[in-house]
């Protein structure tokens, strides 16, 4: 499972970035953007999760992963209209809807890893350490992935490949604890 998040948050974020570029015209600006808009958008959704009562975690990761899924998919089918829409205003502008794209993904993201970490907690802290490197090691994969779906079958689907993990996640969730 933490193996699926890793490679899913990368494959979404590597998938943001080709549109992201087309719109803002300068891949510096593209990538501060994304990663910005990640970071603070994760940090947000962690913080959150992070007060969640310990009975409502499986439920609420699978929330969380449906949030991604769909948002994933609305990016896919909706990011061309929009960014075409708004590509005659400034660029202080296109940057402020790039974020307002990223952030609530970035919340959404947030929240699996970390709420997967508190699940572990307990019957399973010596693992937790594993965990942060299976996820560590299946983001660098991830990219590498997300790159190559996106050369052979074009960016919006690393994006739409990436909330599929994150859809599957949905089914596991639950059963996770039992």
């Amino acid at each position: 499972i933490v193996g699926t998040l890793g490679i899913g948050f990368l494959a979404i974020e590597v998938a943001l970035i080709q549109p992201l570029i087309r719109f803002l015209g300068y891949p510096t600006l593209t990538l501060s953007v994304v990663v910005f808009g990640l970071l603070i958008g994760g940090a947000a959704g962690s913080l959150v999760a992070q007060r969640w009562p310990d009975g409502e975690l499986p439920c609420r990761a699978a929330v969380a992963a449906a949030c991604i899924a769909l948002i994933g998919v609305a990016l896919r089918l909706g990011l061309g209209p929009l960014f075409a829409a708004a590509l005659p205003l400034p660029i202080i502008a296109r940057s402020l809807i790039g974020l307002a794209v990223v952030l609530p993904l970035g919340f959404a993201l947030g929240i699996p890893f970390p709420t997967g970490i508190r699940m572990a907690r307990g019957e399973f802290d010596r693992f937790i350490p594993c965990l942060w490197g299976i996820n560590g090691l299946t983001s660098a994969v991830g990219s590498i992935g997300a790159m190559l779906i996106a050369r052979e079958f074009g960016f919006p689907n690393a994006c739409l490949a990436g909330a599929l993990l994150y859809l599957a996640l949905i089914g596991l969730a639950p059963r996770i604890r039992g």
